[in-house]
């Protein structure tokens, strides 16, 4: 048993504040009143304290983190405060760019060793993107030939077509629509061909 220095009640050992001569409640008490007649001052001081030891804040929040007991926890307020400081979270994303690319490569690797669908979806995703990539390419290099193109389209002579040596969707090959890939055939020859090299 002791006796509160500030109410004088008589309290078990369970009920005293650390530390001090006093119960907890008498202790919140105080603690209340004293950061009420000090606005800010606690939040100043926190931050001395954090600039001060950023390295050991940053390490105990990490295994905070880590732990699966608080991981969803520190997730939603970490959401609560973006949806709350939209400016302030558009800011640290374009001074921390390089992070948060390193932190979505973490994820997109450990999802490709353990989830097979995403692990399709995402080769899936790379052929298209590759196949799209390859046909801008086809495109630019057209462009780049286009005069020579259209007049070999405009010499064409009467009763010919122009046709592309390697055809453009082949089943084996595929061509480029680029002046020596063009050449002149008879239109029954042409029709005949169709899309096979011969």
């Amino acid at each position: 048993m002791f006796k509160c220095s500030k109410c004088e009640g008589e309290f078990d050992d369970a009920l005293r504040a650390v530390g001090y001569s006093q119960c907890r409640a008498c202790r919140s008490r105080y603690l209340k009143e004293w950061r009420a007649n000090r606005p800010g001052y606690s939040t100043m001081k926190n931050k001395e304290w954090y600039a001060a030891n950023r390295g050991y804040a940053r390490k105990k929040q990490a295994g905070y983190r880590a732990d699966p007991e608080h991981r969803e926890a520190a997730r939603q307020r970490t959401r609560a405060w973006v949806a709350a400081n939209p400016d302030k979270a558009k800011a640290w994303e374009a001074e921390n760019r390089d992070k948060r690319q390193a932190q979505a490569n973490v994820r997109h690797l450990k999802r490709l060793v353990n989830d097979p669908e995403y692990k399709r979806y995402h080769r899936m995703h790379a052929r298209i993107t590759q196949a799209k990539r390859r046909l801008a390419e086809k495109a630019a290099i057209s462009q780049h030939f286009k005069d020579e193109i259209k007049a070999i389209y405009f010499a064409c002579p009467e009763g010919m077509e122009v046709d592309h040596i390697h055809p453009l969707g082949g089943k084996t090959a595929s061509g480029l629509h680029v002046p020596w890939n063009l050449q002149y055939l008879p239109v029954s020859k042409n029709r005949s061909k169709g899309n096979r090299i011969t």
